[in-house]
């Protein structure tokens, strides 16, 4: 997913990942470059489907699965207005997204 401040790819940007790295970690970074979370989570994508949430809130960047605590967390210190949301399977992989905005 990909959080940034216009229409299109924008130089401030969130991104989140579940299940990259060859489905063994999950992260968020920061303008493209920069991982400021990486959690391991093996296999995330593997087996049953699964339902996420993802929370932004004047900076602060907040990852789980659905009913459960948050997987990924972090406060962005130079926070920018998110407007657009964009999203796409990682390279090579398949996937089913539906929203609740």
């Amino acid at each position: 997913l990909a959080f940034t401040a216009g229409a299109e790819e924008t130089p401030e940007m969130y991104e989140v990942f579940i299940g990259g790295w060859e489905n063994q970690n999950s992260a968020i970074r920061k303008n493209k470059d920069t991982t400021v979370v990486k959690v391991d989570t093996p296999d995330e994508c593997n087996g049953d489907p699964k339902t996420y949430w993802v929370s932004i809130r004047e900076g602060k960047v907040t990852v789980g699965r659905t009913g459960e605590e948050a997987l990924m967390e972090w406060q962005d210190p130079e926070p920018f207005k998110v407007t657009h949301v964009g999203f796409c399977t990682g390279w090579g992989a398949t996937g089913q997204w539906n929203f609740d905005v």
